[in-house]
């Protein structure tokens, strides 16, 4: 045990109080006193006593000597008891009343030696009175008896009382003596309970702990251990003691701990330090160390291994200073919330993306940022977050800006968890998706436009050539597609003047405000904006109006108009058929003050062209109807041209790629797009740490077979060959190329040189099995393949290009072609390299 609780002193045992020996000593004074009055031959007996007396006074103040002390206080007893017997029968008898008081005195006396000896010695006292009364009987004793006067009965009655007062008082201090002994063993038992119970306890404790303690001597020996299971020492604790602790510390270590024990033994409290210490299963380790002064001739010293707790807080330290240059370098906002106080910490983004001065610090305040339409549906998803129903947690919403405006934003966050799996913080980041959504609108808006038209197409090929249906479905549309009201206004048959043909708005008031303003009536070819239009044959586009524009542009045309109603931008394009001016179709903004794009001036000047030809056959249609037959099948021709010239450039671009990439003859990839293939492949494999493999072959004597079977049939060979290689080499990423002239290459990615051999035996069968005739050849019947296959594992630290692998291939070639055709080469790079 390396922790000890002193033990209480064991209380002393009882003995003869000394003021029972002054009580005794005063008795033999007294009767000393009367033996002068009366002399008698027994004087020796009481100089025996005295010196029985004198032996008891020196020896009962003696400790830890029971033995020596009990008998000496029964010879010293046992001698007052027989000088006390001897006086009373020779001064007043056997009978006297004074042996009545000598039975007391000692039996009170005894009982200052214990209980059992008391009575033993009691009844040994009255034994002997009756051994003394029936010897004078027998008259073998004779006790001369005595008168004395009445002074001596008095003196012997007060003798006796002094006697029984004395034996009670010897009594009363012997009861007081034995209750404190018994109250000194009572808490002695106590003590060793409580201390048996502290050291059990000191024991559990320091079993229970995890750490080693060891109780040092100044000058580090090691006086007592203590190993807990979790330090996984190898030995024995028993087998360090004795040891000096130095034997298991560095240099600098042993100066710490000796300083440490210094200044703990000073009295400078717990020192607390880190060293280094060497485990014997683990080597060298980090331990934190505590040392308490324990007394002046030892401490005790607390180590625990904090290796892993120390390497866990440096991976913690990078772990959030890489957290830290993330939050400075990226463009997002990243975030941090504490789900125990409702805390959030932002990075300095959030005020160079949303314009506020201040971060919002607690959640509260950023929910009051969101988009009130956004705000259940966030909260409800965080909910489910935080409660686990997965690892990440994103959310599109809106969040209020500065300047009022909403930025649309793409929100994601990961939810960190306690050891006991409470949600403890979030950790996430921010995007700003605005123009991104705003990409996606436009898109989503031009694919409507896109409808639209074929919408509009479609009703203006089924209203045919009614000019009224045709109109109705041009307003229509735009109004739906553009906004706000459209007016087409078309030459009158009087020549200079214009006139109201059709007017849309959602609103049928508004509708039937304006034809009421217009209606029928016809206005100067020069009037308002859509006059514009017809002089200078080109669009006016005219946003941010103000009432003072509205009423001179429109002055003759919808000057009341505008006393009840804001135009807050217009658009007015030509309709042109074959050049001429027809007509203007214009739109008006009335509900949103939002500009006309290009992109809307382009679509409405679409959609004018295409309404100005549709009104243009149906008024010749309705003046001839000939004429309209012809002016349909010119549009149909029309049409016909357009699709023809779509299809002719389709086929020209295919045809125009096909000749950049593909071989004419056999269909295969030509040698310009080869060589890009080729380069991609290698910089695949070298990112990829994979085998490629290229394979150049060549046809044996294709000249001799040109020669006698003609260049046609040659040609028709190097089609099978390449349709034979093309259906065998179809994996993903594999080339087929015709490279010149009757030689072929193919490269394969991820295929080793065990591969490469399989395919090309595969592919010498497939061309035995096409048993193209060749009666020229000089090495087979039938056409053969001469074939170099170089493979490579191409590195980051490899010089490897294509020209350098398609290199050692056309070597393997020229070796297949040199040792006799009809056979195949295999090298692999990195045998050419070594």
């Amino acid at each position: 045990m390396i922790l000890r609780m002193a033990i209480p002193a064991t209380p002393a045992q009882p003995r003869l109080s000394p003021w029972m020996v002054v009580l005794l000593f005063e008795v033999i004074a007294a009767l000393g006193a009367l033996q002068f009055i009366y002399d008698s031959y027994t004087s020796w007996l009481w100089f025996a006593g005295m010196l029985l007396l004198g032996a008891l006074s020196a020896v009962v103040y003696l400790q830890n000597k029971k033995a020596p002390l009990f008998w000496t206080s029964v010879i010293a007893l046992g001698g007052m008891g027989l000088m006390l017997l001897v006086f009373m029968a020779s001064t007043t008898g056997v009978f006297s009343p004074l042996l009545g008081a000598w039975v007391l005195l000692i039996g009170g006396s005894f009982a200052l030696l214990g209980r059992k000896a008391a009575v033993w010695y009691t009844g040994l006292a009255l034994g002997g009175v009756l051994t003394v009364l029936v010897l004078q009987q027998l008259k073998v004793l004779h006790f001369e008896f005595r008168h004395p006067p009445a002074s001596i009965w008095l003196t012997e009655i007060v003798i006796l009382l002094t006697a029984v007062i004395l034996q009670r008082a010897m009594l009363l201090l012997f009861h007081r003596a034995e209750e404190a002994v018994k109250v000194a063993s009572q808490q002695k038992e106590k003590s060793i309970r409580a201390f048996e119970t502290s050291e059990a306890r000191n024991r559990a404790i320091l079993e229970a702990l995890p750490d080693i303690v060891f109780r040092l001597s100044p000058e580090g020996m090691i006086l007592d251990v203590s190993i807990g299971e979790q330090a996984n020492w190898p030995s024995r604790p028993e087998a360090l003691l004795r040891k000096r602790i130095h034997e298991m510390l560095t240099s600098k270590s042993i100066d710490q701990t000796m300083q440490a024990i210094s200044w703990a033994r000073s009295g400078y409290g717990m020192q607390t330090y880190e060293m280094e210490f060497r485990h014997p299963a683990h080597g060298l380790r980090t331990f934190e160390s505590r040392v308490v002064s324990l007394n002046e001739d030892s401490v005790i010293m607390f180590l625990r291994d904090v290796t892993v707790r120390m390497q866990s807080e440096k991976d913690l330290r990078e772990s959030h200073e890489r957290f830290e240059i993330v939050s400075r370098v990226t463009s997002d906002v990243m975030w941090e919330w504490n789900l125990q106080t409702d805390t959030l910490w932002w990075n300095d983004n959030f005020s160079v993306v949303f314009g506020h001065r201040e971060a919002p610090a607690h959640v509260d305040h950023w929910e009051n940022l969101v988009h009130p339409e956004d705000r259940e549906e966030v909260r409800r998803s965080l909910r489910f977050a935080i409660a686990g129903s997965g690892p990440i947690w994103s959310q599109q919403y809106r969040m209020r800006k500065a300047d009022g405006s909403y930025a649309d934003v793409y929100d994601r966050g990961v939810v960190l968890r306690d050891p006991q799996g409470n949600p403890a913080r979030m950790i996430g980041a921010t995007m700003d998706i605005s123009e991104q959504k705003r990409v996606e609108q436009e898109r989503t808006e031009r694919l409507y436009r896109m409808e639209i038209l074929d919408r509009v197409s479609r009703e203006l090929a089924d209203v045919g050539l009614v000019p009224d249906a045709a109109l109705g479905a041009i307003t229509r549309n735009l109004v739906r597609l553009i906004g706000d009201m459209c007016m087409v206004v078309q030459l009158s048959e009087k020549p200079g003047f214009t006139h109201l043909a059709a007017v849309y708005h959602e609103d049928p008031r508004v509708r039937e405000q304006v034809q009421f303003l217009m209606g029928d009536r016809l206005l100067s070819v020069n009037t308002g904006l859509s006059g514009e239009v017809f002089r200078s044959g080109e669009a006016v586009v005219l946003n941010n109006m103000v009432a003072s524009q509205n009423r001179y542009r429109f002055k003759q045309e919808l000057a009341p108009f505008f006393d009840t109603h804001e135009v807050y931008a217009a658009m007015s394009v030509p309709m042109r058929v074959h050049g001429r001016v027809t007509g203007a179709i214009t739109l008006m903004r009335l509900e949103q003050d939002r500009p006309y794009t290009t992109e809307d001036q382009t679509l409405l000047q679409n959609l004018a062209d295409r309404a100005g030809l549709t009104l243009s056959n149906a008024r010749l249609y309705a003046e001839n109807a000939l004429q309209a037959e012809q002016l349909r099948e010119a549009n149909a021709v029309l049409e016909q041209r357009i699709l023809e010239r779509t299809r002719e450039l389709a086929e020209a671009n295919e045809m125009l790629t096909r000749l950049a990439t593909q071989d004419g003859l056999t269909g295969l990839s030509n040698r310009r797009h080869f060589d890009e293939l080729f380069a991609l492949e290698i910089r695949r494999a070298r990112r990829s740490n994979q085998y490629l493999t290229l394979i150049l072959c060549d046809i044996d004597f294709f000249k001799l077979y040109n020669d006698n079977y003609g260049h046609p049939e040659g040609d028709q060979c190097l089609r099978q060959v390449g349709a034979m290689l093309k259906a065998m080499f179809r994996r993903a990423g594999d080339v087929v190329a015709r490279y010149g002239g009757e030689e072929f290459a193919m490269v394969l990615p991820n295929t080793g040189p065990e591969q490469a051999e399989l395919l090309v035996q595969r592919m010498q069968n497939e061309l035995h099995l096409l048993n193209l005739p060749h009666a020229f050849s000089k090495v087979a019947s039938h056409v053969t393949l001469s074939i170099g296959v170089i493979s490579a594992i191409v590195q980051d630290h490899d010089d490897v290009t294509p020209h350098s692998l398609i290199k050692k291939a056309d070597e393997a070639l020229y070796e297949s072609k040199h040792a006799g055709r009809n056979r195949a080469t295999f090298r692999t790079l990195q045998e050419e390299l070594s």
